[in-house]
């Protein structure tokens, strides 16, 4: 209705003339009746023009015009629409709709493109053109007050979530003016290739299973789609995918009326992992892409992943590249790394290497980098990683800065001396850092020629770590630069030098000085940061990890033991009891010069002898153990009691199903729930029993089944289904096959080092493979010559058996003189040369216009016709050729073809014109 409104525009300006192709009188005909209007229909540029004024006066709606604006406002039923002469687009009910070319005047009438008409009216806009006819259906047949059903004048669609199914999709859109006509909508969800040609005849002939039906309501509707909702073909929705919704209003007394499209949306579905701590580094002086290095860590799982893509991207575009913009960027533009046994993989990028806008990498530009991990399965997307930290390219490093001394020891020489220190900023120009000890008197003289001339042995090399930051403990005989060794009561200042890979290119750099430090001896004390977990399932000291800070000074430290006490007898423990008991009590533990985290054994006791156990509340003390006797106990503990926390789960739900004809495993698919926790399990296993033997399957035979006669599965964080392989076997080595009941078992594997026992599933619900997914072909094909026009053959048959097989069905027009058709040359026919049908009812008939090869059918011809039913994809099943109909020959040529007339509409080159008709009459 509201596009009827616009339809009905008055205009009395004056707009450019413009001039139009000869063509023969067009007439408007509404609900059967012609409509005879001072200025006829035309057409120009391809698109056919119609008046607005008589068709608005039609459909007794009222109209303003506005002189000095030039504008035309429309009135009915409550809705508002405002056009301006020569703008291409217009307004109802202050929401913006746009004209694909602004109206054309013509005699003093205003006429605007039918293809605006029929997106617009809330009625059937059709163009004949063998007939050179404009006709308009209305719902109701003409008399809109008794039934007058509108549009949805907006259709919205919101995706969310990551299944690539329709559940992702939520479709929103405003009610018509006159909802209280409507007794409900559908929602169709159209591929973006076929939305342009989606009608509302179409829409009336669409499977009620494949549209989502919605009661009408008091408010603008919005609806959660299903992970079943199919689109207008009968396609489930997929990832990947481009899509538009429409809706179609139902009258509670008849008629319909179809929105206009949504905009198109894509499902993302699921994705492949992205990788981590990407990195990029300053690799050489160069002046190119061989400066410039990028590291970055592997996802954990990368089984889903062929390999990897790195990009180079100007950081001033960094925030607009998207993952749609690394898929379509030119392997010219990115350099491709594929996966290796490291976890971390290192890339240096070649002279000729480009950033993503297809410049040359060089100096003096800031790059982000990005890393697209590339899916190797349609099921899921390609992943980009987060963007790296910025790099401007540069021939100048840094210096090391040393970050601070500690005095750590009390041997009295270089082992007491403990440097931090931050690397250059470009480690690729180090070899490595060589460490200068300096008396604080000398150091304000001490310079990089100074350090250049030390003599060896009066300094100490460090290699590069890849770390930001380096710590490191002198060596005992470690000397100062004028050669006397390091020891307690001299104050020293250090110095450090990135020591030059090539001196040619780049020179040494030295550091400032340090802070000022004297060494001295330090007294022993406790340990810090005392932790316990239960990180197992043995049920006795193993389970129990414990973790702490070393002493603060280890130079008086000969080592540490961990006490397991009782939480009732830990008020009572000391250190002078924890000094007298037998090592049968506690674990000694080395000085690592770090601090340190250990499991227990399984013959840990407690302080009073019992085994470390499950059930028990228990705090943990460690004690330092001085050189001299000098030993000092730590705080307990927090208290801990030991459970078995870490079970493996079995996997639930378990199905099985026949999905393929091949009659072996291939046939067999399996799906399952996930363990509830997945923490320690390495594996599924999943194995195939024969049914008879499946009461007796138990957990201690499936352990025992060798790996040729199981398939394994890893955890991919969510529940699983998967095909079986075409060789797998029974659990005692029997061939798969057909005829034979089986049921399915899946066993949950621990991880390494777990004690805990493998869990099995219940059996799944028996199958028994079969051959039951084989098409059938159409059948009574009859082809008769068109009455109305003798050009096209009528054609019916009737459709498969296995309809739920079939996609589609097509009908090929094959000339009578060709030889045998076979059904591979029937599925290799291109779009232009076959009629595509839908599959309601038991015959199934449809019009011809063209033979395979796209040529008209031609008067005089002699002609066979062939329906091929198409598979869904559900199946390993090819489609299939049905017999074809008996010879028809068309009648002899008689009259020149009145559709070669010049002026007949032409295909629209965008949205919003009106193409020639094809062969069905669509519009």
């Amino acid at each position: 209705m509201i596009s009827a409104l616009m339809a009905a525009i008055l205009t009395t300006a004056v707009v450019t003339p413009f001039h139009s192709q000869a063509a023969s009188p067009i007439k408007i005909i509404i609900d059967g009746k012609e409509l005879v209007t001072d200025q006829a229909p035309l057409i120009t540029g391809g698109r056919t023009f119609v008046p607005l004024r008589g068709i608005f006066e039609a459909l007794d709606a009222s109209v303003l015009w506005n002189n000095s604006t030039k504008t035309v406002t429309a009135y009915k039923d409550g809705t508002t629409v405002v056009l301006k002469l020569g703008a291409n687009k217009a307004t109802i009910n202050s929401q913006t709709v746009y004209l694909d070319a602004p109206a054309v005047s013509k005699n003093g009438r205003t006429l605007v493109p039918l293809r605006f008409v029929s997106e617009s009216l809330g009625q059937n806009v059709e163009w004949q053109p063998a007939s050179s006819r404009v006709v308009i259906s209305t719902a109701n047949g003409g008399n809109p007050t008794q039934n007058d059903v509108g549009s949805a004048p907006y259709v919205g669609v919101r995706t969310s979530g990551q299944t690539g199914t329709g559940s992702d999709v939520t479709v929103s859109f405003a009610r018509p003016a006159n909802p209280a006509n409507i007794s409900g909508y559908r929602i169709f969800i159209v591929k973006e290739a076929n939305a342009s040609s989606f009608t509302y005849e179409k829409a009336l002939t669409v499977n009620a299973s494949n549209y989502t039906l919605v009661a009408a309501v008091n408010s603008d509707p919005s609806v959660n789609l299903t992970a079943q909702t199919r689109d207008a073909d009968g396609n489930t929705l997929v990832a990947g995918a481009s899509y538009r919704a429409f809706v179609l209003s139902v009258g509670r007394t008849g008629g319909y009326a179809l929105s206009a499209s949504s905009s198109a949306f894509t499902l993302s579905g699921l994705s492949v992992a992205a990788v981590s701590n990407l990195a990029l580094r300053d690799a050489g002086d160069y002046g190119d892409g061989r400066d410039l290095s990028v590291s970055f860590t592997r996802p954990g799982n990368d089984a889903n992943i062929s390999g990897y893509r790195v990009f180079i991207v100007k950081t001033s575009n960094a925030s607009s590249f998207s993952l749609s913009a690394a898929n379509a960027t030119s392997s010219s533009y990115y350099t491709a790394v594929g996966k290796s046994g490291s976890s971390t993989l290192n890339v240096t990028l070649n002279a000729g290497s480009r950033d993503t806008s297809g410049d040359l990498i060089r100096n003096g530009v800031s790059y982000t980098a990005f890393v697209l991990s590339v899916s190797n399965q349609s099921l899921y997307a390609n992943k980009l990683s987060s963007p790296s930290a910025a790099l401007t390219l540069n021939t100048v490093n840094t210096a090391p800065v040393v970050n601070w001394l500690n005095d750590v020891s009390d041997y009295g020489d270089g082992r007491d001396l403990q440097i931090n220190f931050t690397r250059s900023a470009d480690e690729s120009k180090v070899a490595y850092y060589r460490i200068f000890v300096v008396k604080s008197g000398n150091a304000g003289s001490f310079s990089l020629n100074s350090a250049n001339s030390v003599s060896s042995g009066r300094y100490y090399d460090v290699g590069k770590t890849g770390n930001s930051s380096i710590s490191t403990i002198l060596p005992s005989n470690m000397k100062d630069v004028q050669g006397s060794a390091v020891t307690t009561g001299v104050s020293y200042r250090v110095f450090v030098m990135a020591v030059s890979n090539n001196p040619s290119l780049y020179p040494n750099l030295l550091s400032a000085p340090s802070s000022l430090l004297t060494l001295n001896n330090n007294a022993i004390t406790a340990v810090s940061n005392l932790q316990v977990a239960d990180t197992a399932d043995y049920g006795d000291g193993r389970d129990l990890r414990v973790s702490f800070n070393r002493a603060a000074n280890e130079s008086g430290v000969s080592g540490y033991r961990v006490f397991v006490v009782k939480a009732g007898d830990a008020g009572s423990f000391n250190v002078n009891l924890a000094g007298s008991l037998s090592s049968s009590y506690y674990t000694s533990v080395s000085k690592t010069g770090g601090n340190l985290s250990l499991n227990l054994n399984s013959y840990t006791r407690s302080v009073d002898g019992a085994a470390v156990t499950k059930g028990q509340s228990y705090r943990v003390y460690v004690l330092t153990m001085g050189i001299g006797g000098n030993n000092v106990l730590s705080s307990p503990s927090a208290s801990i009691t030991l459970t078995d926390n870490l079970t493996i789960g079995a996997a639930s739900h378990l199905q099985v199903s026949d999905r393929g004809d091949a009659g072996n495993a291939s046939d067999l698919n399996v799906s399952f729930n996930r363990a509830a926790n997945e923490t320690n399990i390495s594996s599924y296993r999943i194995m195939v029993v024969k049914a008879s033997e499946a009461s007796s399957f138990t957990l201690a035979k499936a352990n025992k089944v060798t790996s040729s006669y199981y398939k394994q599965v890893s955890p991919v964080g969510r529940d699983i289904s998967i095909n079986l392989d075409n060789g797998q076997r029974t659990v005692n080595g029997d061939i798969i096959q057909n005829g034979t009941s089986y049921q399915v078992f899946v066993l949950s594997v621990g991880g390494s080092g777990y004690s805990g026992s493998n869990a099995l599933s219940a059996a799944s619900p028996a199958i028994t493979l079969t051959n039951n997914l084989t098409l059938l072909p159409a059948t009574e094909v009859t082809a008769a010559v068109n009455a109305d026009n003798p050009d096209r053959l009528d054609v019916s048959f009737k459709k498969s058996e296995t309809e739920n097989l079939i996609a589609e069905y097509r009908i090929l027009v094959v000339p009578a003189e060709r030889g045998t058709f076979t059904q591979s040359e029937a599925s290799a026919v291109e779009k232009r040369g076959y009629l595509s049908t839908g599959k309601d009812g038991d015959t199934v008939r449809g019009t011809a216009t063209v033979d395979i090869t796209g040529a008209d059918l031609q008067a005089g011809a002699g002609y066979r016709v062939y329906v091929l039913a198409v598979s869904n994809g559900s199946t390993h099943a090819p489609d299939v050729l049905s017999a074809p109909s008996e010879p028809v020959t068309l009648p002899a040529a008689t009259t020149a073809d009145p559709s070669t007339a010049q002026g007949q509409e032409q295909s629209p080159a965008t949205s919003g014109s009106v193409p020639a008709a094809p062969a069905d009459n669509t519009l």
